[in-house]
């Protein structure tokens, strides 16, 4: 599945600003990161990602992660054609690709809240979202900068949301962590709404 071509255009117009090389360099470093199964987020790589980097992401991951979320999503309406996505919540949502699936696959939306730790990728995410024109005027978006421990502590109990989305995010943090943040997503997700966690997997594990 190709990005949507307002998509595909904002990221193009983002990646243009870092140098080739730097950006090669950037890629590699970031497909060593994914491919090493064995380090999580908890475990070393707490640094902020460059501007490299983050062009790097979008790159090397933002097409895979789209049409996988994308997927998934299509799944919930296939099972659950009644379902409404009023309200969105993206959480260690990067950019915001689970957001641009979300808003594809979903007419309805008015509101959409990402949790982003990483400053420079919610300024990025926000800058493609306007970009992209993907989101009608009736839809509000906000971002929250703070990383998944910090909101599971500080979640608000209201179970408020029609939709929670966890992408590639959950398996990056330390099993306690992940509990907590799994449990705090949950008590979010509104009683007829649906918690949707998106990790990657092979054929041996998945």
């Amino acid at each position: 599945m190709h990005l949507p071509e307002a998509y595909a255009a904002a990221i193009e117009a983002a990646v243009s600003r870092i140098p080739g090389r730097d950006l090669t360099r950037a890629a590699e470093t970031l497909s060593a990161r994914y491919r090493d199964v064995s380090v999580s987020m908890d475990a070393g790589l707490d640094r902020p990602l460059t501007d490299a980097e983050r062009a790097a992401y979008l790159i090397v991951r933002a097409p895979a992660t789209f049409a996988a979320v994308t997927a998934v999503l299509g799944e919930l309406r296939e099972r659950r054609p009644e379902f409404t996505a009023r309200r969105i919540l993206d959480l260690g949502a990067g950019p915001g690709i689970a957001t641009w699936a979300a808003l594809a696959m979903f007419d309805e939306v008015t509101e959409v809240t990402l949790v982003e730790r990483d400053r420079g990728f919610a300024a990025l995410g926000r800058e493609i979202l306007d970009a992209s024109a993907s989101a009608a005027d009736t839809t509000a978006i906000r971002w929250k900068q703070s990383d998944l421990r910090e909101w599971a502590r500080d979640a608000p109990n209201p179970a408020s949301y029609d939709l929670v989305v966890i992408s590639y995010a959950i398996g990056e943090l330390i099993a306690d962590v992940r509990g907590r943040v799994i449990d705090a997503a949950w008590r979010a997700t509104a009683a007829d709404g649906a918690l949707v966690i998106v990790e990657p997997g092979t054929p041996r594990h998945f």
